[in-house]
């Protein structure tokens, strides 16, 4: 899986994390995961990219271990956040984290759906692996693709691709185009993470990301109508919980339960 991700790393940051729609975005999330985080917190994160997650958190945990399965990811990331002494850069593939035992941490970390590119079957074993690197009352924070696209639905129905525009609600995988490579990817609902984490997590809340902003893949369309986006971020200050799964995104932060 690593080379269907190392290609882009490169053009990452110019195509997704400074575009104006990846800015909405991670702005959505780090303002909600900022008010969780404390300054003595060690954060695993998984899927790191580029770094520049690892980089905003670096300001606010003791120590940040930003992992990806991507060797050039890393690279890129380590580079951004060579100034930082708290953060260290490593590859890492997320189906392996429970190898870092018996190093513990806090936070438990994952942006923007890397965690799609896991089965079902291999999702339940890394939150199952999740638990047991988490310290009691730990926290595990993901940011998942969810299943009924609200801007997916309207797009490809205005395309005159109905059959596409509930793509996402499928339990199988599938093929996702991510710079020219095809990526197997698997999307969930936030009752789907809540059953699979069960055993070990309870919810502490689930938000929307991108409901009314659109997906990256419409940058270009909204390039000369900003002024659209801003609107629909102000709208999604005013998320509603129930329609997380018709975002692009959301963000579903667990509780490690008590033993």
């Amino acid at each position: 899986m690593a080379a269907q991700f190392s290609h882009v790393a490169k053009e990452y940051d110019k195509d997704f994390t400074h575009s104006v729609i990846g800015n909405y975005q991670r702005t959505q999330v780090l303002d909600e995961v900022a008010p969780m985080l404390k300054p003595e917190s060690r954060i695993l994160e998984i899927n790191c990219g580029t770094g520049e997650d690892a980089l905003w958190l670096s300001q606010r945990a003791k120590t940040i271990l930003a992992t990806d399965i991507s060797e050039e990811m890393v690279a890129v990331a380590g580079e951004k956040t060579r100034t930082k002494s708290n953060v260290t850069c490593s590859v890492l593939d997320a189906n392996n984290i429970a190898s870092l035992h018996p190093q513990t941490f806090d936070v438990i970390f994952s942006n923007f759906g890397g965690l799609n590119c896991l089965s079902p079957e291999d999702l339940r074993e890394f939150i199952k692996a999740a638990a047991q690197l988490l310290n009691p009352g730990g926290q595990l924070m993901l940011v998942i693709m969810g299943k009924k696209s609200m801007w997916e639905r309207i797009y490809f129905n205005l395309k005159g691709e109905p059959e596409k525009a509930q793509r996402r609600n499928t339990s199988e995988a599938l093929l996702v185009n991510v710079g020219g490579v095809e990526v197997p990817t698997w999307y969930y609902s936030p009752s789907d993470i809540l059953k699979l984490a069960a055993t070990y997590f309870e919810k502490r809340k689930t938000v929307p990301i991108g409901l009314f902003i659109a997906p990256s893949f419409l940058e270009s369309f909204f390039s000369n109508k900003r002024w659209i986006l801003r609107i629909a971020a102000l709208m999604d200050r005013f998320w509603l919980v129930p329609f997380a799964d018709y975002a692009d995104h959301y963000l579903i932060c667990l509780q490690k339960k008590s033993a």
